[in-house]
């Protein structure tokens, strides 16, 4: 049985560490950019690509603190907003729009909105469609990519990146798509991203929308994080199928469905090796011995999860 603690929270002193180390970092990544940018009076700001989901809104606000903490204006935050031909937009594309626009005046940052439709018309013209729905979603996926990529080449800032854990080991991103300079809660499972972000002062409404997929087709990812994220962590310990599904109460098909998805994961950060790539478990026990964060809130997963 799981022992029953309060989801809701993270390790005691755990956000104060994780934002000490991370201010940290945005510190040495500024301070490198300004010796490669040789020109005076050039002040690198932050970078955000902003849908307006929980995970790029809690990076967006984390900048908003680093920057109002090292007397950085609102303004040397930057967020991009991609979007397309209002025709062509899913109905979670629609939802993300409204929030990303929405949170980008209350945080006051310097929002730009960049339209992705003329990139997807130009690629057609050298890679036709592919008949599979999903691979030709992944294709708006790569666009917004390219877009962020150009946009925060041209301002010279720093990014911070939006993936968390349970989405990259799900396989809930597009190869090639954007990654940020800083894996602000890469190690974080997304029901941990709820707790983090409501520490750091993101919109509760945000915490509590309903996740949906800005740019794949309804029913192509996990939503339910609550659910997903005991079945993720039993299985990184070493846990079987069947040892989780009766210990949660979990339908064994749901089960067998997560972690058959999570079999085929494949590593998506330069950093990780090639035996890592293969096998996440020999990943995590690297983040294990290498990472005091990871340590910690690991023993927190013991605690909130393990069966």
């Amino acid at each position: 049985m799981i022992t029953m603690i309060d989801l809701n929270t993270l390790p005691d002193g755990y956000i104060e560490r994780h934002t000490e180390q991370y201010y940290g970092l945005l510190d040495r990544l500024r301070d490198r950019k300004r010796d490669i940018v040789p020109v005076e009076g050039f002040e690198p700001g932050l970078f955000v690509a902003l849908s307006g989901g929980v995970d790029s809104v809690t990076a967006l606000k984390f900048a908003c603190n680093y920057a109002d903490n090292r007397g950085l204006r609102r303004e040397q935050v930057h967020a991009v907003i991609c979007t397309r031909d209002n025709s062509d937009l899913y109905e979670g594309e629609k939802r993300d729009l409204h929030y990303a626009r929405k949170i980008a005046k209350e945080f006051a940052v310097n929002a730009k909105e960049v339209k992705v439709s003329p990139i997807l018309r130009a690629s057609y013209v050298t890679v036709s469609g592919s008949e599979i729905p999903i691979l030709e979603d992944e294709r708006i996926c790569l666009a917004r990519g390219f877009a962020t990529y150009v946009l925060e080449a041209k301002l010279g800032a720093v990014s911070i990146d939006t993936t968390n854990f349970s989405e990259n080991l799900s396989g809930q991103w597009t190869p090639g798509a954007y990654d940020g300079q800083i894996r602000l809660i890469a190690d974080l499972f997304k029901t941990e991203v709820y707790s983090f972000a409501r520490a750091i002062g993101v919109p509760e409404n945000i915490i509590k929308r309903p996740k949906v997929s800005s740019e794949l087709r309804e029913g192509a990812v996990f939503t339910n994080y609550e659910r997903l994220d005991p079945v993720l962590f039993n299985w990184l310990v070493g846990k079987n199928r069947e040892e989780i599904a009766e210990a949660l109460n979990e339908d064994l098909k749901y089960v067998e469905r997560v972690i058959s998805r999570v079999e085929t994961f494949v590593g998506r950060w330069w950093e990780v090796s090639h035996d890592d790539q293969l096998d996440v478990k020999l990943w995590y026990d690297k983040l294990l011995r290498e990472d005091e964060l990871v340590q910690e809130l690991h023993k927190w997963r013991v605690q909130k999860w393990l069966i």
